[in-house]
């Protein structure tokens, strides 16, 4: 009996864990895409700048020094975001491997907790 009720407590801990688990995951996964969306919008930016400061340029004007260096921040906003999103996807990657870890010794203690279910079943007949 103090073995099922250990394992009924192993288990709840395991679901509990797996629960964490996941709910980390779905933030991580909406967090990678909110970079990944921002990225793409700063890059966007980024290449908008850049033919502005382009057509700048061919103007001569002193705005081309700005546009240069807005065009060069944007650039490093993306080049940044972009990182972050990587980092964040190797993230979800170890959270989805541990979910999977999580998962597996969830069936393995729902395996020991049948076995000794039935060898209490047998042992009460």
């Amino acid at each position: 009996a103090a073995a099922v009720a250990r394992l009924e407590s192993e288990a709840q801990a395991a679901r509990h864990a797996k629960q964490e688990a996941e709910r980390a995951l779905e933030r991580a996964a909406a967090e990678a895409e909110q970079l990944r969306t921002r990225a793409e919008a700063a890059e966007a930016a980024a290449r908008d700048a850049e033919a502005r400061a382009a057509e700048a340029a061919e103007g001569g004007s002193a705005a081309t020094d700005a546009f240069r260096k807005k065009a060069a921040s944007q650039g490093a906003q993306v080049r940044a975001l972009a990182q972050t999103a990587e980092t964040m996807q190797r993230q979800l990657g170890q959270t989805r491997t541990l979910l999977a870890m999580v998962t597996a010794q969830r069936k393995e203690l729902q395996r020991e907790n049948a076995d000794l279910q039935a060898q209490l079943d047998e042992h009460a007949e």
